[in-house]
């Protein structure tokens, strides 16, 4: 059996070695891209079916899967009306080293992902009423006071960080809530008005999000990956049916024959990844076409990681919006991978496939409870860290390392309190 791993292990080695020297000495052009976009979308496939025995964990994988698909099909096997409909940096030089660090970065985690993931499991919840309610109280003051009520239109929507952060809040009101029936029943209809509410004002993944960890907590045991298929198609009409309705912002504009047929003629693509994958193009174009100083590049790498502690987003290290206020527009978002392109080349992007094979071989066959709430709240956020920033995955793990502490500080401080009264 070792041998056989070993062997494997080698396979891969000589796989991403081949890869690098494919790169080397074929270049980019419309046929080899279309080759990699297919390549993308199988890799994806595989990943997808190695997470099978985690539900929450197969459903990220699907999304991502998903994405890569519609990124697939809109820019590079079909294109025309499925295509973002930005022209500035598309070429075959920028759309060609785009498609090619997305099929680096996954061939690089496959290398590297474990043989099998197991189901992965929360830790025992904690029966504490006290840091229920006041749990409770926060996510109803962010459900009214949270949200952006202005609605935007077209692909940019404006919800507020503290809502989007709020599966964090949601995590541990179930680690609080002693598996007790009625306050399940309280974290379910909070996280309906946040997912309805998201919905209202035109959001979609925010409410990804919450379904994601209500898999993840309260419906643990009760879908199966079958049913995950099913849901995955009816989550993909309801997305096209938020993206009708986000245009005008009127439930008249929902019309599921309409919605249906638009299915048919996109193909099944999903907009949001593709809109994201040309601001990955827009990072690398910055590089290509403006050789930014490495000084430069690493300046907004410090930033980047000062964001994960202190939590400003609107410096040079938020990538996206540094390149589009001096480089070249784009709609916001932006590919994992390509982040770590701009900050370091394709020794960057190789660094971000190893930081996530490490957290799925680490993190995930670990029984310490904090790095288990890490484990949720990082399949909980791939809708986000994936297509939008890594700085979501970065904080998010932040955050739930300092929650946890004072979660069972003030666990312990309660307790006592309890007892001596």
């Amino acid at each position: 059996m070792i041998a056989i791993l070993q062997s494997k292990k080698l396979m891969m080695f000589i796989g991403l070695i081949l890869l690098i020297t494919y790169y080397l000495e074929v270049s980019s052009s419309e046929i080899t891209s279309k080759f990699e976009a297919i390549v993308c979308i199988f890799i994806s496939l595989i990943l997808t079916v190695k997470c099978r025995r985690s539900v929450p964990l197969f459903v990220g994988m699907i999304f991502i899967s998903y994405c890569i698909y519609s990124i697939a099909m809109g820019e590079y096997l079909v294109g025309g009306n499925l295509a973002a409909p930005m022209l500035e940096i598309k070429n075959v030089d920028i759309y060609g080293k785009n498609i090619r660090i997305l099929l680096f970065f996954l061939f690089s985690i496959l290398c590297f992902f474990p043989k099998k993931i197991e189901k992965i499991t929360l830790p025992e919840p904690k029966d504490n009423i006290v840091i229920f309610t006041i749990l409770i109280v926060l996510l109803i003051f962010i459900a009214l006071f949270g949200i952006n009520r202005t609605t935007a239109s077209g692909y940019t929507v404006s919800i507020s960080p503290i809502y989007e952060y709020s599966s964090i809040l949601f995590l541990f009101s179930y680690y609080t809530s002693g598996d007790k029936r009625w306050r399940k029943i309280i974290i379910g209809g909070l996280m309906c008005v946040f997912i309805l509410q998201d919905y209202y004002y035109g959001g979609r993944i925010t409410s990804l999000q919450i379904m994601i960890l209500a898999l993840c907590t309260l419906l643990k045991n009760s879908i199966s990956n079958i049913q995950i298929v099913f849901l995955t198609f009816g989550g993909i009409l309801l997305n096209t049916a938020i993206a009708a309705y986000r245009v005008v912002y009127n439930l008249h504009a929902i019309n599921i024959a309409a919605i249906l047929d638009t299915l048919k003629t996109n193909l099944f693509v999903f907009d949001t990844p593709v809109y994201a994958f040309y601001a990955s193009g827009t990072h690398i174009a910055a590089i290509e076409y403006f050789k930014i100083p490495i000084f430069e590049r690493i300046d907004s790498l410090i930033y980047f990681l000062k964001s994960i502690f202190l939590g400003s987003n609107s410096n040079s290290g938020n990538v996206t919006l540094f390149v589009k206020e001096h480089y070249f527009s784009n709609e916001g978002g932006g590919l994992f991978p390509t982040h770590f392109y701009f900050w370091g080349g394709w020794i960057g992007v190789f660094i971000a496939s190893i930081i996530i094979s490490v957290i799925f071989n680490k993190f995930f066959s670990s029984n310490n409870e904090l790095l288990k709430m890490i484990n949720v709240i990082i399949i909980v956020t791939i809708p986000r860290w994936f297509i939008y920033s890594p700085l979501i995955l970065f904080r998010s793990i932040f955050l739930v390392s300092i929650l946890y502490c004072l979660l069972i500080l003030g666990h312990k401080i309660t307790t006592e309190f309890a007892k001596s009264n």
